[in-house]
């Protein structure tokens, strides 16, 4: 957003309020993915929820200017997600819990 009113002078009148949001900590971006996790029917195990918090952790202390702060935490519990379709896709009788569960090995599986 900075790089688009630095490039094109006037239009910051068009703008008279401006506001700077800090980046989310890796806990943050962790609850980020809980509660949506949370919301769509989703629990994370314990090996699940300290993976996410390493990589977040990762992520946090190499970002950039352009780091994805909250998208990056929905975008990873997708991945995840992901994984654990087809992880429980060849279980032939799924529990609740098999549905329901995200595991370590879903979120190891995610390529950042």
């Amino acid at each position: 957003m900075r790089k688009m009113i630095d490039s094109h002078p006037g239009i910051i009148s068009y703008f008279p309020n401006i506001f700077t949001f800090d980046d989310y900590n890796p806990r943050q971006l962790l609850a980020i993915a809980s509660s949506i996790a949370e919301k769509n029917g989703y629990n994370l195990d314990e090996g699940a929820l300290q993976e996410l918090l390493d990589r977040f952790d990762k992520l946090y202390h190499a970002r950039t200017e352009i780091f994805q702060n909250g998208i990056i935490a929905r975008n990873m519990l997708y991945s995840a997600i992901t994984n654990q379709e087809e992880r429980i896709f060849s279980i032939y009788e799924k529990a609740d819990v098999d549905l329901k569960t995200i595991i370590l090995e879903d979120i190891e599986k995610i390529s950042i």
